[in-house]
């Protein structure tokens, strides 16, 4: 009988840290998450200013090579939590994003566009 109970303590125990490393591994997702959505917004805000913020004499400044690298940066963790959530199937986490990242395209352009027409070079 005492073996049962140091089996069954045994079990509950590695029940328990398995627990915990999917918490961790649940809270790391989330923190990357978290970081694709920042660094999308940040890099958007940044595109809305001048473009004369943006650049220096012939290639980008500091704030343009900013939202280049957070723009290559989000688009490499969508992709890597594309693939995280086909994995687990986790469909509507997946369709906000893509939302999100569609939504943030689809204004960008817009914008683009708006002000092309508005300096008269389209």
């Amino acid at each position: 009988m005492g073996r049962s109970k140091k089996s069954f303590k045994r079990r509950i125990t590695n029940y328990q840290i398995r627990m915990q490393q999917l918490k961790f591994k649940n809270m790391t997702l989330e923190r990357i998450n978290n970081l694709f959505y920042i660094g999308l917004l940040v890099s958007f805000l940044i595109f809305l200013l001048p473009s004369e913020y943006k650049m220096a004499v012939y290639t980008p400044n500091l704030l343009g090579w900013s939202m280049l690298v957070l723009s290559l940066i989000s688009f490499s963790i969508y992709f890597w939590l594309l693939i995280i959530d086909f994995k687990k199937k986790n469909y509507k986490r997946l369709q906000k994003r893509t939302l999100f990242l569609v939504i943030i395209i689809g204004v960008s352009v817009a914008y683009w566009f708006y002000q092309a027409y508005s300096l008269g070079n389209v």
